[in-house]
């Protein structure tokens, strides 16, 4: 991974956690965990020690359980291999067993503005393109977020 990608990445982890702050405050979240795989930088390349599942874990409104996996993507297309086996595994659980599960997509860079997209993970429109699997931003405008708004408003029932 690149400086730049690691910045693009941070940049996105910092919007992500933003956005977590708006949820708690319009009551939408009640507590978020950001789960790290444990990593090291051998030869200047980061290299994971253990594969992590999603990278948050939440506690919504009620007591709701929903994983999220954050990506940060430079271009207009998330391949399917950057979510790491593990991780998809757990999202299909989580999914599966009727709790909410999240791809929180991040597109900046190469001729692109940053758009972001929160997608449910049994959602997401993965398509073939070369040999490779992947997510194309004009796929994910169902699921865009919107400047202002929070990611999780959609999906987290209001109550009153």
């Amino acid at each position: 991974m690149s400086r730049v990608q690691q910045a693009s990445g941070a940049r996105f982890e910092q919007w992500v956690e933003a956005q977590h702050a708006v949820a708690k405050s319009r009551g939408l979240l009640v507590h978020a965990e950001h789960t790290q795989a444990v990593a090291r930088v051998i030869g200047g390349k980061v290299v994971y020690a253990a594969p992590g599942v999603a990278d948050y874990v939440l506690c919504l409104r009620g007591g709701h359980y929903a994983a999220v996996e954050a990506k940060a993507c430079d271009g207009i297309r998330l391949y399917r291999s950057r979510v790491g086996p593990l991780q998809a595994r757990h999202l299909d659980a989580v999914a599966r067993g009727g709790a909410l599960a999240l791809l929180v997509v991040g597109f900046s860079g190469a001729g692109t503005a940053s758009e972001r997209f929160a997608v449910p993970w049994l959602d997401v429109p993965w398509s073939r393109a070369r040999s490779a699997d992947g997510a194309v931003i004009t796929d994910l405008v169902p699921w865009r977020v919107t400047p202002g708004s929070c990611y999780l408003e959609r999906f987290v029932e209001r109550t009153s």
